[in-house]
């Protein structure tokens, strides 16, 4: 069931991001015909749109890493003792600190991520910039070498025209995952509030009546 969802997942990442660069094409060549284009990219993904696509599919299945289970990952790497009982545990970590964590973004708690986010879009945390470099520079420098353009540049070229887009996709995630959390946020929040604006008029409560009459 998982695979499925993933595989789901994945392809509607991969639309998303194909049209959006079919877009930006546009905007830089008025002749790009946008549908034309998103297919052609849907067809053959750059390596970026799949590296990015498989880890928006690992987010929605609750399979990304996180703080918590990189931690516990780490303490069961610490000792055979310590593995041993987290194993019996807690022998799944992702999932349920995911389903935890989600939760939390669907509280006012999620305002908290947003600012982190929207910090890394003025002014980006250094060892998460480092980290997103290691993981999407050889993805990068694969697209880039398709580029005829980028074949013909120096060496130093090169080199700052792959730091430069690694600097511009950072900045673009971190954008997309803000607007993503606020709208998490929003809603989860709005329900709350509607929940508990209905509960204090007595419109809705946790249980039956006593006469259990009422639907």
């Amino acid at each position: 069931e998982d695979a499925l969802f993933k595989v789901y997942a994945f392809r509607r990442e991969l639309e998303e991001h194909a049209i959006s660069l079919a877009q930006t094409e546009k905007r830089s060549n008025p002749s790009v015909n946008v549908k034309t284009r998103a297919k052609e990219l849907m067809e053959n993904p750059t390596e970026v749109m799949k590296m990015q696509a498989d880890e928006y599919a690992d987010f929605m299945t609750f399979q990304n890493d996180n703080a918590i289970s990189t931690w516990i990952t780490k303490a069961k790497a610490s000792h055979p003792v310590v593995k041993g009982i987290g194993d019996i545990l807690l022998p799944f970590d992702r999932t349920p600190t995911n389903i935890i964590l989600r939760t939390l973004e669907y509280s006012p708690l999620g305002a908290l991520k947003a600012v982190e986010f929207g910090k890394n879009i003025v002014k980006p945390n250094v060892k998460k910039l480092q980290k997103f470099s290691a993981d999407y520079r050889g993805a990068v420098k694969t697209d880039l070498a398709k580029v005829e353009d980028f074949n013909k540049m120096p060496s130093t070229e090169k080199l700052a025209t792959i730091e430069k887009e690694l600097n511009r996709l950072f900045t673009r995630k971190q954008q997309r995952e803000f607007a993503r959390v606020v709208g998490r946020t929003g809603l989860g929040t709005s329900v709350f509030v509607l929940g508990a604006m209905l509960a204090s008029k007595g419109l809705m409560t946790g249980s039956l009546s006593p006469g259990g009459d009422d639907k």
